[in-house]
Formats: structure tokens, C-alpha cells, sequence
């Protein structure tokens, strides 16, 4: 029999759900800004109604009439791997939203990520918390919400650790120590290669404080604060 229009699976399709598999979870303004920036609103609904009839991404709008998200389900993993389109280990996923305490971070992760695919040039790869664990098979005693990395070329290569703080630990009992202990895992990982950290916080009363007690602590190594919103294209 042959496959009807509205079953096929698109490109834009495999696409989606390996992104979604990769950072857990997806608002829909993300998704849209990602791969369907060049769409309509209801080009995006029938994305998710097709992707939800065929059971590879879970779908709920918050509280009913709030913001929309999406993960990568079970099924949709299986897809993704049984046909060749993405490896399990680069996949997580899920059966629900993240838990309301993580919301938060997570969103701005992904934000994050998707700002750095905005950059020239792109990194190669975006690695969320998760996947860097995984990549080191749970070997570190700390690792960054998001590694990114540009690949050697004509260059050494490059990485840029991103962390998302969102106010709640303190200062210099938590943050300080554990940026000195990424600064100490980039250095030895990356060897010759640069390596910079990029911390974000929510307030720019926040991002002096950061700046003021890290500015010491960490000597040469490259490491810039700056709020949330200083890395978005838009305002928030």
C-alpha cells in the first residue's frame, strides 16, 4: 500500500524528534525557533498532532491553557534508532514534562543552546548536563548544563562551557568552588586546545555579585558573566 502524504515521515519530522530527544524537553516557541522558524503556527500544531498520533512525541500544554511543551517518548526513540536517524545514547526519553523544580533551568538551557546555534560559527556539537555525564560515563565530579564544541579544523578546536544559575545556591560556599573544578576539567580535557567558561544569571544585580567573587578566584582562565537575557537575540 502506498504511503499517504499525512503518514509520511518528513525530514523536519526526524529532525524535531532527535532534538527533542537530545535536551529532554522542548517549549514549543523553541522548537519553533529551531527548525520552524519559516512556518506558520499551524504548520507547528500539525507537526505535534502528527507526532502524537504516531506516538513519538508526548505533548501537554501546562496547566491546561499554559506554555506548550514536548519530549521524545519511548516510541520515538525506537524510531529514531531503528532507523538509523540517531544513536540511543545520544537520546533521553520521557514520559512527561520535567518536574516543576527543573522547568526553569531547563527552558533556559535549551534557550542557551539555541542562541549558540545562532553564532558564527555554529559549535559542531551541544551537549546538555545529561549527555556530558553520559559521554564520561559518570566519571565527573561536575560537569557543565551545556559543552559546547568546535571540532579541530584548520584550529586546535575549541569548547565553551555554559552554566545557567538561577540564584538559588550560594555564591562562595557552591559556585565558586565548583567553577574552579570545571575550570580544572576543561583544562586537562581539552589540553592545547582553547577553552572558556560562560556563566548566566537571572539579574544583573546577580551578575556582579558573580563577577566580583569569581573575578579572583579564577585567575587567566577565560570566564565571562553575563545575565540570561544578554544572550538572547530578543528581549526578555
Amino acid at each position: 500500500m502506498a504511503i499517504t502524504k499525512r503518514h509520511r515521515i518528513l525530514p523536519r519530522d526526524i529532525d524535531a524528534y532527535a532534538l527533542a530527544g537530545c535536551f529532554r524537553m522542548l517549549t514549543r516557541q523553541q522548537l519553533k525557533g529551531w527548525l520552524f522558524s519559516d512556518v506558520t503556527e499551524a504548520m507547528v500544531t500539525r507537526f505535534f498532532d502528527r507526532s502524537t498520533e504516531r506516538g513519538y512525541l508526548g505533548v501537554e500544554r501546562l496547566q491546561g491553557n499554559g506554555i506548550q511543551v514536548c519530549w521524545l517518548t519511548k516510541k520515538g526513540r525506537d524510531f529514531l534508532v531503528d532507523g538509523g536517524h540517531a544513536a540511543a545514547s545520544d537520546l533521553f526519553p520521557a514520559s512527561g514534562p520535567v518536574p516543576a523544580k527543573d522547568f526553569e533551568h531547563t527552558v533556559e538551557i535549551v534557550n542557551a543552546a539555541l542562541a549558540m546555534r545562532r553564532r558564527t560559527p555554529t559549535p559542531d556539537e551541544l551537549l546538555p548536563a545529561w549527555a556530558v555525564q553520559r559521554l564520561f560515563a559518570g566519571k565527573l565530579t561536575v560537569w557543565p548544563d551545556l559543552l559546547c564544541l568546535w571540532k579541530p579544523n584548520e584550529d586546535a578546536g575549541s569548547a565553551l562551557a555554559i552554566e545557567v544559575d538561577l540564584g538559588g545556591e550560594p555564591v562562595k560556599t557552591v559556585l565558586v568552588p565548583k567553577t574552579l573544578e570545571l575550570i580544572g576539567f576543561l583544562t586537562s580535557w581539552t589540553a592545547d586546545a582553547p577553552a572558556a567558561i560562560l556563566l548566566l544569571t537571572a539579574t544583573a544585580r546577580r551578575r556582579d555579585s558573580l563577577r566580583e567573587a569569581l573575578g579572583a578566584a579564577v585567575g587567566d582562565f577565560p570566564l565571562a558573566v553575563e545575565t540570561l537575557a544578554a544572550l538572547s537575540d530578543e528581549p526578555r
